[in-house]
């Protein structure tokens, strides 16, 4: 076959076709990539959107000077939401069964002290094969059930294959374990700022 056989072979023409689609395709891909990328902040609306189903105005608290490291859960961000006087904290509880589980907590204040809980959502779970089992329904019972002065304990308990005393039924309890601990980190992160502690 000589190279100008070769030029109108069939074979010759599949070839060029896809590499003209791969090419195609690469940069439509390249483009979308840039147009659809979402930011930290329309993430944050995002999760402010599905916490309250509004919009809110919060002010970040700077806690990068304050032990944000507990035994089952780190504290990553701290809000006070002006409209409504709680605070949103992004917590990850450990001890899931993948790993971490990342959540947004809304502490509940009242008179100037943590009542409670007034909504959880879960952020991130990467590692979590079941958390699709944790409804919104099971965050809200969990939520009904946290008390500041209570260890909550909504999976099963820490190390351990046995529900804990606020056990709710999903199927998933390795997850549901690690959002107790954040849900516990989150409370109990809050309590201290507001006692003007955590240094």
């Amino acid at each position: 076959m000589t190279v100008k056989q070769f030029f109108k072979s069939t074979a010759f023409k599949c070839v060029a076709t896809l590499m003209g689609i791969l090419l195609v395709c690469g940069v439509f891909l390249t483009v979308m990539y840039g147009f659809l990328q979402v930011s930290d902040e329309e993430r944050f609306d995002r999760a402010i959107q599905k916490i309250y189903g509004k919009s809110v105005e919060t002010t970040q608290i700077d806690i990068s000077e304050k032990e944000t490291s507990f035994e089952y859960s780190d504290i990553l961000e701290l809000y006070k939401v002006e409209d409504d006087g709680n605070y949103l904290v992004l917590a990850s509880g450990k001890e899931g069964f993948g790993g971490v589980v990342e959540c947004w907590v809304v502490v509940k204040m009242e008179n100037g002290a943590v009542a409670g809980v007034n909504k959880i959502s879960v952020n991130k779970a990467n590692g979590e094969s079941y958390i699709s089992k944790v409804s919104q329904g099971a965050l809200d019972s969990l939520a009904q059930k946290a008390d500041p002065d209570e260890e909550l304990m909504g999976g099963y308990k820490h190390g351990t294959k046995e529900p804990g005393g606020d056990y709710v039924q999903t199927g998933a309890s390795y997850s549901m374990r690690a959002i107790s601990n954040a849900v516990n980190g989150a409370m109990e992160f809050v309590k201290s700022y507001v006692a003007g502690g955590n240094d």
